[in-house]
């Protein structure tokens, strides 16, 4: 009896060592986690930064705001693919300690870098997931701000509308920057109006209707798409195609060799021309079709720097000429390019003015006449109760003359209509969105009500009555469940806490010293016995490998996703020398989720050795093996406002 009684104190000595060990092993490897975070927010080089949240990961794998901060130091470099993938990590890192603020922030960084990445519509489903958990009004108004430009960019203006309004009714200081884009997307929005209307008049033959189209989309977007391309092409075309001058069969040789003529002499615009008249005529003469293409083609590329340069100078010596209206449609051209070209801006203001100045009253362009005829449209479409024209035509006329008649008067009552008329429509789009919002926080609700989690569910359910969707009294009914369930298991925590306390200072202090020690040993026992990572650490600090190598290839099949199997294991197979299949898929592993151990020099020779054995090709470079696990890294490598915390 003595001696099992001995074994038994040695055994819960033993026990409690372990435990101790591995609690302080746990704590210094959590402060050196932080330890390294905290570098990576005092380095001052970007690329210092990178080194240190990255080795800050290494240590916790589920660090969220390294991750997070990572991805801002990938974004400020512009590597916009380094940046997703650290923000997403930083978002499915650990989902339980995700707390609103650092989720707000993620979301919002994931969504600008979509919006670099060009996918757009994944940047606005992201932001408008910021959105529903944004509780500051300025930073909701930043967001749909966001969202709007993004929409402009997808040139679904009338969307981009709602969502501008939407940000300029909570932004506080910042109405001008709303007011720039929600003129904008007008503009673009008319533009993109009549420039449908021109190709489909084309696609009808009515060259005369199709030419006034894109000119009044020129008249809002000077740069929308290629108006002035077709602008230019069909002033030619039109010249070039008089009614009494029609081309016949005989005279498309010559034609054709002019053409290739003013191809091979860079004139591109008058090539086209050319070849579109035959093609008119004749669309199977020789190869037309591809002369075209290749002209058309030819052209776009010539479209560079040299050209503003050369419309700028135009413009400038017309202004020195006094040829007012030649330097405003030349610097016009260049503003429209880059509106900070030099100083095209105070060149088009002197030539503006001089214009104004030297038109006579019978010139169609005077201010006088402009005046009018802007006057007229803008009156039709308020007759049409067309809104939008109608405000920009009123706009077009208080630039010229803020004291035209009464455009003033007319202005103001254009956009009181127009804002209740988007009023209206916004109204609708926020009903339906809080329908759904307020729908999705129920259904959470009742998610969490059938996990018997009652403090999440009363938390969506009481957001969806705040919502007020439809079906208010089954969010009632089922929020005050929830709530009598969340007071009971509350109050039997409350008491059976009083009921332990009570015990405890009932007991003797060597009574209650003696039942904390035995039941921290059977709470190691039971880990040693009952749980696995526990058992095949033991295993490896006594040395057998072959104990706990089936331990962890048991863990790895129901956790796929856990760094530190693949690690541990990549030692055991190193440590016996192996390099059979199930070895080479964990070294491909650490190799593909960029694992840094101790030996990735040795793991990446052994894959190299096994790729030139199976597929008899040479591997010379670290960059060749990620290449023949990922085929996408290569192309992933190719391609590539913030919070730090």
């Amino acid at each position: 009896m003595n001696g099992s009684k001995k074994i038994r104190q040695q055994l819960n000595i033993i026990l409690l060592t372990l435990f101790i060990l591995g609690t302080v092993s746990g704590v210094f490897a959590q402060k050196k986690a932080a330890d390294w975070f905290q570098d990576g927010v005092n380095a001052a080089d970007l690329n210092a930064k990178i080194v240190n949240y990255k080795k800050a990961i290494e240590q916790n794998p589920f660090f969220i705001e390294a991750y997070y901060n990572l991805g801002l130091v990938y974004k400020k470099l512009g590597d916009y693919k380094n940046a997703e993938e650290s923000f997403r990590l930083a978002q499915a890192s650990n989902p339980e300690k995700l707390n609103p603020d650092i989720k707000l922030k993620i979301f919002y960084e994931l969504g600008i870098t979509y919006k670099k990445l060009n996918r757009f519509d994944e940047a606005k489903t992201t932001l408008v997931e910021a959105i529903n958990i944004a509780g500051n009004p300025q930073l909701r108004a930043t967001i749909w701000y966001e969202i709007g430009i993004i929409s402009i960019l997808q040139e679904k203006y009338d969307e981009a509308l709602i969502q501008l309004n939407e940000g300029k009714k909570i932004a506080e200081n910042k109405t001008g920057q709303f007011d720039q884009a929600i003129k904008l997307a007008n503009q673009k929005k008319n533009s993109q109006i009549y420039y449908q209307q021109g190709l489909n008049y084309l696609t009808r033959q009515k060259t005369e209707d199709a030419l006034e189209s894109f000119r009044k989309a020129q008249s809002f977007d000077p740069t929308y798409k290629d108006v002035q391309t077709q602008i230019a092409r069909l002033e030619k075309l039109e010249d070039a195609t008089a009614p009494d001058q029609r081309d016949s069969e005989e005279n498309l040789p010559e034609l054709y060799r002019r053409a290739i003529s003013s191809l091979n002499e860079k004139r591109f615009q008058e090539a086209i021309t050319l070849f579109e008249r035959i093609q008119a005529n004749n669309p199977e003469f020789l190869d037309v079709k591809e002369q075209l293409q290749l002209a058309r083609t030819q052209q776009q590329a010539s479209t560079s720097e040299p050209e503003l340069e050369q419309n700028y100078e135009r413009g400038m010596r017309a202004l020195r000429n006094r040829d007012y209206l030649e330097a405003f449609i030349a610097l016009e051209k260049v503003r429209s390019i880059n509106p900070n070209y030099k100083q095209v801006q105070w060149g088009l203001n002197q030539a503006k003015q001089n214009f104004q100045r030297q038109t006579s009253p019978e010139d169609p362009n005077s201010p006088a006449n402009l005046s009018y005829r802007f006057y007229t449209e803008a009156l039709t479409a308020m007759k049409n109760q067309k809104w939008v024209e109608a405000v920009n035509a009123f706009e077009m006329v208080a630039q010229i003359n803020p004291r035209y008649r009464d455009t003033q008067k007319l202005l103001l009552d254009a956009r009181t209509k127009l804002d209740s008329a988007k009023l209206n429509r916004l109204t609708e789009v926020e009903l339906e969105l809080k329908s759904r919002e307020a729908q999705l926080y129920f259904e959470q609700g009742l998610a969490n009500i059938k996990r018997e989690n009652w403090l999440q569910a009363v938390i969506a359910l009481e957001k969806a009555e705040v919502l007020q969707p439809g079906n208010l009294k089954e969010v009632k009914k089922e929020l005050k469940v929830a709530r009598e369930k969340l007071a009971e298991q509350e109050m039997t925590y409350r008491t059976e806490r009083q009921q332990f306390l009570s015990e405890m200072n009932s007991s003797s202090s060597w009574m209650a010293f003696f039942s904390i020690l035995f039941i921290i040993g059977l709470l190691l026992f039971a880990l040693f016995y009952f749980i696995p990572t526990a058992r095949a650490r033991f295993h490896l600090i006594r040395g057998k490998y072959d104990k706990a190598k089936p331990i962890y290839e048991s863990l790895l099949t129901t956790r796929p996703g856990d760094a530190e199997l693949y690690k541990t294991l990549a030692n055991i197979y190193l440590i016996e020398n192996r390099e059979d299949e199930p070895a080479i898929r964990i070294y491909e592993s650490i190799i593909r989720m960029n694992l840094n151990t101790q030996r990735n020099d040795d793991i990446k020779a052994i894959l190299r050795k096994y790729y030139q054995k199976r597929d008899g090709e040479r591997l010379d470079t670290d960059n060749l093996i990620e290449e023949k696990l990922d085929p996408r890294i290569s192309e992933i490598k190719r391609n590539e406002p913030s919070i730090e915390k």
